[in-house]
């Protein structure tokens, strides 16, 4: 069997079905109102820090805010650039750059940084994390607020055989194409110790009479960050905690659910 390629990739089925899958996971329900809200309260530029294909950045951009969209993955940043010639009345307002969260250097800052979607779970070592909250911090605007995104794992989530079989799968139809996706854990490893988690993911795409049409095996990994960590890290990188809810929806802080953290620079 063949290597598997990195998520996200050139060519890669976890770009191509991005959008597609995003709209699926519960945990970032609203989390577009969400940013929605504090753009308006807060004014623009914002910087979109893990844009990928552009979701949040096109959509305040459409609601009139100038937005800068990064993302280390240049695959990824080549879907967010294609999805401009159907916003061409806010195609003005949007700037994708590629650079790396944890050496951000855009010489300005912004009333409003956001870093959606569970992007910084894929900083894989305290050193990184703390290098992008530094680097983010710097982009700040003074009375400027962040957002950052994170998973909160439940306390059996990597250790329970039958929780892991219930997360291992996920089959939908595509409402337009009809075309049954198909997406499934192969392997799992686990270093709780490090709170590290490697998974070999398969995709595979097939027609309502179950023909192939593709398939590919990806390879993701990410780090998850307890709350406490979390706060701990914050103040070593000079934020202070606004809000911590625990759905985009205003819901209390719990384990399992997600961690939406709001910052204001101290």
């Amino acid at each position: 069997m063949p290597e598997p390629t990195q998520y996200f990739a050139k060519g890669s089925l976890s770009t191509a079905l991005y959008d597609f899958l995003e709209g699926a996971v519960e945990g970032a329900r609203g989390d577009a109102d969400f940013y929605l809200n504090l753009a308006d309260q807060l004014g623009d530029p914002v910087l979109d820090v893990g844009t990928g294909t552009g979701r949040i950045a096109w959509r305040l951009a459409d609601a009139g805010c100038e937005v800068v969209g990064v993302d280390l993955s240049p695959s990824m940043l080549e879907r967010a650039e294609a999805k401009r010639a159907n916003h061409a009345a806010s195609s003005a307002r949007v700037t994708f750059l590629c650079q790396d969260m944890t050496a951000l250097a855009l010489d300005r800052r912004f009333p409003l940084v956001l870093v959606p979607y569970r992007s910084f779970n894929h900083l894989l070592t305290p050193d990184a994390q703390i290098a992008a909250l530094g680097a983010l911090r710097r982009h700040l605007a003074p009375d400027g607020r962040a957002v950052i995104h994170l998973f909160d794992p439940p306390v059996d989530l990597f250790s329970s055989a039958e929780d892991f079989e219930r997360h291992r799968h996920l089959n939908i139809v595509h409402p337009r194409t009809k075309e049954m996706l198909r997406w499934r854990i192969e392997e799992r490893q686990v270093d709780a110790s490090a709170q590290r988690i490697r998974q070999v993911v398969s995709y595979r795409i097939e027609r309502p009479d179950g023909t192939p049409v593709r398939e590919t095996r990806e390879v993701i990994e990410q780090r998850w960050i307890l709350q406490d960590e979390m706060r701990e890290l914050l103040g070593r990188t000079g934020f202070a905690v606004v809000a911590l809810h625990g759905d985009f929806f205003g819901g209390p802080p719990a384990r399992g659910r997600e961690q939406v953290w709001v910052l204001r620079g101290n």
